[in-house]
């Protein structure tokens, strides 16, 4: 029952998006046509006006080839106004149509704030693999709580192999499999822009501890972001990783020489973590 209204969430979302991306599409569409139908119109009144006014002044001097074409702008006129009476039928159409998708899109957005709470509460080892869909969907979502929020989601798994000594042997290696499946999702979100997303990505991918030849260039890259929650979420991640992230160890080096004292703290602390001896060799203890 939990994976098929899993699966209903994301075939609704999925139906969602595309019916806004369709949905704006249409939206420029009517409004570019309605800006072209108005000037021609515009265009055409001031014509017949002025034709009308020579006709009364003296009908006498105007041709039959005039009184024909004015006759054909009349038909025009008449032609346009009737097309844009139907222009704006589809934009109050398209109207009503925008106002049902933000329903839906709030009520979507509801949907995950309670979908995510209980994923962190209720998951078991063997329901993550199932989730990463659903996670990487919320990865991209347009609110940074539920990007944030899914990154934490993920970040149980990592938590459930380090924390948990009475997990299985099938357990362990369904979540193994969980933590390789959800580093592809979360490496983007290093470039979120807000930095509380990212952070929590970072992290999430230092207890995952899978992919490390993608994770760590990734996480030193943010080493350099001049926001200081992004650079001391990925030094905290490195640590993290031990040993493994020895590569990173000359970019910790000179973030631990930075001005700012978190992030002095942050990396001299994941230096320890990843390598004692040259951490004390460059004058950290």
């Amino acid at each position: 029952m939990k994976t098929f209204i899993r699966f209903l969430l994301v075939l609704v979302v999925i139906f969602i998006s595309a019916a806004a991306v369709i949905e704006y599409v249409k939206s420029n569409k009517l409004r570019s046509e309605n800006h072209l139908l108005a000037a021609e119109v515009a265009s055409l009144k001031t014509l017949q006006e002025t034709t009308s006014e020579q006709q009364h002044k003296g009908g006498e001097g105007i041709s039959k080839a005039e009184q024909k074409e004015l006759l054909r702008l009349r038909s025009e006129v008449s032609q346009l106004r009737a097309r844009k009476a139907d222009l704006e039928r589809l934009r109050s159409e398209n109207q009503r149509l925008k106002q049902s998708f933000d329903s839906e899109r709030n009520d979507v957005q509801t949907r995950w704030k309670l979908r995510l709470p209980e994923l962190r509460t209720n998951a078991q080892p063997a329901d993550y693999l199932a989730l990463i869909p659903e996670m990487n969907e919320a990865l991209t979502n347009n609110d940074p709580w539920v990007r944030a929020e899914a990154a934490k989601v993920l970040r149980d798994i990592g938590l459930k192999r380090l924390l948990n000594t009475n997990l299985t042997a099938q357990e362990s290696a369904d979540l193994k499999s969980a933590a390789k499946a959800a580093v592809p999702g979360l490496l983007p979100v290093l470039k979120d822009p807000d930095p509380v997303v990212c952070a929590n990505a970072a992290i999430t991918l230092g207890f995952l501890h899978e992919d490390i030849e993608q994770v760590i260039p990734a996480l030193v890259e943010n080493l350099n972001s001049e926001q200081w929650r992004i650079a001391g979420s990925a030094a905290k991640a490195l640590g993290r990783l031990q040993g493994d992230a020895s590569s990173a160890v000359p970019a910790l080096i000179q973030l631990a020489r930075s001005s700012n004292p978190d992030l002095r703290a942050a990396a001299v602390e994941a230096l320890k973590e990843i390598d004692p001896t040259a951490t004390r060799n460059v004058g950290f203890e």
